[in-house]
């Protein structure tokens, strides 16, 4: 398949809108994805703006596996450092859990 140009956008409004209407495997081949490392990056404390950030992240990883399932498609995370197909857990399974300390700021 032959990715399609991504447009150019003038404001993030934009942007956002575009991919909300838009399939990202329609411009991006996926399958040519590398995993990266990024040894530099400092441990920082929680902001209490991420306070939810934990929550969030649960319940964007269920609203994801959800629309995996749908779409018969993978849905990869991370959990303590291993790639896992949240898809293939059973229904009364929660996604892995997801410290928000982990993720610099």
């Amino acid at each position: 398949m032959t990715a399609k140009p991504i447009p150019h956008f003038k404001s993030e409004a934009e942007e956002r809108a575009f991919w909300e209407s838009h399939d990202s495997a329609d411009y991006l081949d996926w399958s040519k994805g590398e995993t990266v490392e990024m040894p530099n990056l400092r441990r920082r404390t929680v902001s209490p703006d991420l306070i939810g950030a934990e929550q969030t992240l649960k319940h964007a990883a269920q609203r994801a596996r959800q629309i995996a399932l749908q779409t018969n498609t993978p849905c990869i995370v991370r959990k303590d450092g291993a790639r896992v197909d949240i898809t293939k857990q059973s229904v009364s399974d929660t996604p892995p859990a997801v410290n928000p300390a982990r993720f610099p700021i």
